[in-house]
């Protein structure tokens, strides 16, 4: 004979307010299966039944779940009891909740729309940590219920239990902060969001790439950009910044200003801290130079690039920066840093080459140009000797045009 879970009631108790879920009664030995709002009708008396065909014991967090994902959410008489059923079985001395059927019941009431529910919930859990847990951010899968409370509903209220549980001593994770942090740029309370920033540190708790992005997003969609780049370049002086943080959105938005030497001051300051810029990052701060004719500074950070993180920029890049430099009629030093790049993978293309033939050419330099021109046939970037011929004559002829310069106007 099947062993059933439940009794039924023989007498209904009289009706009284619905309990509250943070002050359960005390279990009884034979507790009744619903809190007294529910009046044992012939509804509650086949409901009762059907609990017995269906929930057998043991009862644990897995089948509770179970039974309330597959056979009770789909009824279409009992399934808005489950909240009922979640909250009864929490009176058991034998029964615990953890983020199984906290996850399952959260994510039931928001998609059902009961909010006022939800809230008693998540007071609930709050006071009763998932047994896997010492403190509710303490379990990884419980902590996501907060978040998601935060992103989807009341952000205050959300903002009121983390206050809650700090003063219990609960330590939140990073998701939880940058979950705070983002809502509380989303509702443009800045400095409070960055304050948040500061408490995380205090409290130990690393900053991750998310945590920059919300920041660096955040005040520069406020139009506080240098904002932005003071506390990114605060936040490596303390040591906290991320080594792996991408800020290319800082940079490129500062190019883009026009504000070039202070994304590269950004960069050099970051970066003197370990947080190495991504060649992303490095392409946009040589475009950016290079839009404001800081050739100087261009080629010293390439070398930068080269020297110290062996990075090396894509050929039409290199490319450009070439014939800048070679437009600035330092030929020489465009094939310098040729050859520091290659050494470090750079594949030159024949685009490359002719760059520097040109350069040469037209600093009348025949010596190097034919250096670079046999190079070029070495490498397979000369088609036939017609070509070859045409390069070293072009060389040669402005030996010649130059030779003819300083004799007709001197030295």
């Amino acid at each position: 004979m099947k062993k059933h879970l439940l009794k039924p009631i023989t007498k209904p108790p009289p009706p009284s307010p619905p309990p509250q879920i943070l002050n359960p009664p005390p279990p009884q030995p034979t507790p009744s299966l619903f809190p007294p709002t529910l009046s044992p009708t012939q509804n509650y008396t086949h409901f009762l039944q059907y609990l017995n065909t269906h929930l057998t014991p043991p009862l644990t967090p897995q089948t509770l779940t179970h039974f309330l994902k597959s056979k009770l959410h789909h009824h279409p008489s009992f399934t808005h009891y489950d909240f009922h059923l979640f909250t009864w079985a929490s009176t058991l001395d034998t029964f615990s909740h953890n983020h199984t059927s906290y996850q399952w019941m959260t994510r039931t009431l928001a998609l059902s729309h009961r909010f006022s529910l939800l809230r008693t919930l998540l007071t609930f859990i709050s006071s009763n940590p998932c047994n896997c847990s010492q403190a509710i951010f303490s379990c990884p899968e419980t902590e996501p219920i907060f978040s998601g409370y935060c992103r989807n509903f009341k952000f205050a209220f959300a903002l009121e239990m983390f206050e809650e549980m700090h003063k219990m001593g609960c330590h939140p994770n990073v998701v939880t902060f940058n979950t705070l942090i983002r809502g509380l740029f989303r509702e443009r309370r800045i400095d409070e969001g960055i304050g948040m920033v500061y408490e995380m540190t205090e409290l130990g708790c690393q900053l991750s790439d998310v945590t920059c992005e919300i920041l660096v997003d955040g005040l520069c969609k406020e139009g506080r950009v240098f904002q932005a780049c003071d506390l990114l370049m605060e936040l490596s002086n303390r040591g906290v910044l991320p080594k792996g943080y991408d800020y290319f959105v800082l940079v490129e938005i500062l190019c883009g200003k026009g504000d070039a030497f202070k994304a590269l001051e950004v960069i050099y300051e970051l970066w003197s801290k370990g947080c190495v810029p991504s060649l992303i990052s490095c392409i946009v701060m040589i475009d950016g130079l290079r839009g404001v004719g800081k050739i100087e500074e261009v080629m010293r950070f390439v070398e930068k690039m080269v020297k110290e993180e062996g990075m090396v920029l894509d050929v039409v890049t290199f490319n450009s920066v070439l014939q800048d430099v070679c437009d600035a009629r330092r030929t020489d030093e465009a094939n310098r840093l040729r050859l520091l790049a290659s050494s470090k993978g750079l594949e030159p293309d024949g685009m490359t080459y002719k760059i520097l033939v040109s350069g040469y050419r037209g600093e009348g330099n025949q010596t190097e140009g034919e250096l670079v021109v046999n190079e070029m046939l070495d490498r397979g970037f000369i088609p036939d000797l017609a070509s070859y011929n045409k390069l070293m004559d072009g060389l040669s002829n402005c030996q010649s045009s130059r030779r003819y310069q300083v004799n007709k106007f001197g030295s």
